[in-house]
C-alpha cells in the first residue's frame, strides 16, 4: 500500500450474504459477480467460494456468472441464463445494485415468485429496498462511514505527510428482510 485506502470488507460481506442463504437450507445458490478483473467483483465472488466451502459444498461453475456492474440488461440476461438451467439455483446472491436489478427483472419476466421460488440477497443496498415487494435482504455498505474514515484520513496525512500509509477495511453487516426467506 502506497497510499492511503479505506475499504469495506467485500469477501465477509459476501460470505455472511451466502451464509445466510445456505443456513436457511439451500445448496444451489447462483452468483451474478461483478467484473473480475475489479478487486470488488473479485471479493465479492470470493467470499461467496469460501461460504460454500465452509459448509462443505463445491463451488459449481454452472451456478456463477459474471455481469458489468453498470449495465442491467447484462445482469438481466446472465440471470434468465441461471434462471433457465434444468435444475435451476433456488437463490440468487447478487454482486451490487445494478446486477440485482436486472436479477428481479429477470426473476419478475419468468413468474417465479420471491422468496417461495427462488431467494435474493444483494451485495449493495438500495434506499427503496423496504419498499420492494418481498423487501430486499442486502448487505448495505456504510457510506457514510466510508466518506467519514477518508476525512479523517486525509486530515492525518496532512497533519503528519510522511507518516505509513494506512488501510483501513470497514466491516459490513448483513440486513435480513423478507427476500430471502
Amino acid at each position: 500500500v502506497h497510499v492511503d485506502t479505506v475499504l469495506v470488507d467485500n469477501i465477509g460481506g459476501a460470505k455472511q450474504a451466502v451464509s445466510h442463504l445456505l443456513s436457511l437450507g439451500h445448496r444451489r445458490i447462483g452468483l451474478i459477480a461483478g467484473p473480475q478483473q475489479l478487486t470488488t467483483g473479485r471479493e465479492r465472488k470470493e467470499g461467496y467460494e469460501q461460504a460454500m466451502k465452509e459448509f462443505g459444498l463445491p463451488i459449481d461453475p454452472s451456478l456463477i456468472r459474471t455481469a458489468d456492474f453498470r449495465q442491467v440488461d447484462d445482469s438481466r440476461r446472465k440471470a434468465l441464463d441461471l434462471l433457465s438451467l434444468p435444475d435451476r439455483p433456488t437463490a440468487m446472491f447478487t454482486g451490487n445494485t445494478m446486477i440485482t436489478l436486472g436479477t428481479l427483472t429477470a426473476i419478475h419476466e419468468s413468474g417465479l415468485r420471491i422468496p417461495g421460488d427462488i431467494a435474493v440477497v444483494s451485495f449493495d443496498d438500495i434506499p427503496w429496498s423496504n419498499l420492494l415487494n418481498p423487501p430486499l435482504t442486502a448487505v448495505p455498505q456504510p457510506t457514510y462511514g466510508l466518506g467519514k474514515t477518508a476525512a479523517e484520513m486525509l486530515l492525518a496525512r496532512i497533519a503528519d505527510p510522511s507518516r505509513p500509509p494506512t488501510q483501513i477495511r470497514l466491516p459490513l453487516e448483513l440486513v435480513v428482510r423478507e427476500s430471502s426467506g
